[in-house]
């Protein structure tokens, strides 16, 4: 762990402290370079290039984790196009076909998938080598991420601690495979959904600056381990949903998520459209993350 090694043999009066400096060493050593913003800039620039020869009026801009900073080495690049004006199903996935084809033979990349079929029809594609191998997902004209984005901005600036929280977070969803909705884990919006949310309620009740003056109290360490005591053994998901927008927990019947079958699947309001639910995973999956049990 070579983020450790800068931390030398300092004695910690607890773990919790010691956890804390660890923490910020690790953000500190994850976090993308200069040089990684830069390369992932230059393809933003290039797929914005490639894309404009099919449709000259659009715009190209990053979501997700890409644009709050937040993404690992290995992460994907998330895209989407916005045009003048909006297509229809059918004409979007052509479009889609279209843009993939120009993609390869723009030597952006030597194999491209056009996923069409799901919720969002997306392009999906790894780059090549001398563009930095990196993964890029394009989506057109499906603005949600991007309306997500100033949102979710917002709370990063007004809660110092949720950064790192998120970022720390990520990389173990990342080591337990469970960070894609996809494949029944938790999207990195919905983990910052939850920690937004655990920042708001101060469920062990920490002292006021524990939460806004994380790195002056030392206390990211006690907050790490009280989110994964908290999702891990207090959240109540039988019964209750996380709401952001109105920083609470609310019950599930009020709006008609009560699951029979599954009854502690977990609920997220979208801070978008409050009329819809993300349930990613169940308790007992979080608990095993939280206690490193597979």
């Amino acid at each position: 762990m070579p983020w450790v090694e800068k931390l030398g043999t300092t004695e910690y009066e607890s773990k919790e402290q010691r956890l804390h400096d660890e923490i910020v060493a690790f953000y500190e050593y994850i976090s993308p370079t200069p040089d990684e913003r830069h390369a992932r800039a230059m393809v933003i620039a290039q797929v914005a290039e490639v894309v404009k020869r099919r449709l000259p009026k659009a715009t190209v801009d990053p979501f997700g984790s890409v644009a709050q900073d937040l993404y690992l080495p290995d992460g994907d690049t998330d895209l989407a196009i916005t045009t003048p004006h909006n297509y229809d199903d059918e004409t979007k996935k052509r479009v889609l076909f279209q843009l993939a084809a120009l993609m390869r033979n723009s030597r952006v990349t030597d194999h491209v998938q056009v996923v069409a079929r799901a919720r969002v029809p997306v392009i999906s594609f790894t780059t090549m080598p001398d563009l930095g191998s990196l993964k890029v997902d394009i989506s057109l004209n499906a603005t949600d991420g991007l309306r997500a984005v100033p949102i979710l901005r917002g709370y990063f600036e007004r809660m110092p601690a949720l950064r790192y929280l998120v970022l720390v977070l990520k990389c173990l969803l990342t080591r337990h495979g469970l960070n894609s909705a996809s494949s029944s884990g938790l999207s990195s919006y919905g983990l910052i959904c939850l920690a937004i949310s655990f920042l708001q309620l101060n469920p062990m009740k920490r002292p006021v600056e524990f939460v806004e003056q994380p790195l002056a109290s030392e206390s990211l360490g006690v907050l790490l381990m009280d989110f994964l005591d908290y999702y891990a053994d207090v959240f109540p998901y039988a019964t209750s949903y996380v709401s952001v927008t109105q920083g609470k927990l609310l019950p599930k019947e009020d709006k008609g998520w009560a699951n029979a079958t599954h009854p502690e699947k977990l609920c997220i309001e979208c801070l978008l459209n409050p009329g819809k639910h993300g349930q990613s995973l169940d308790s007992e999956l979080i608990a095993n993350v939280s206690t490193g049990r597979e």
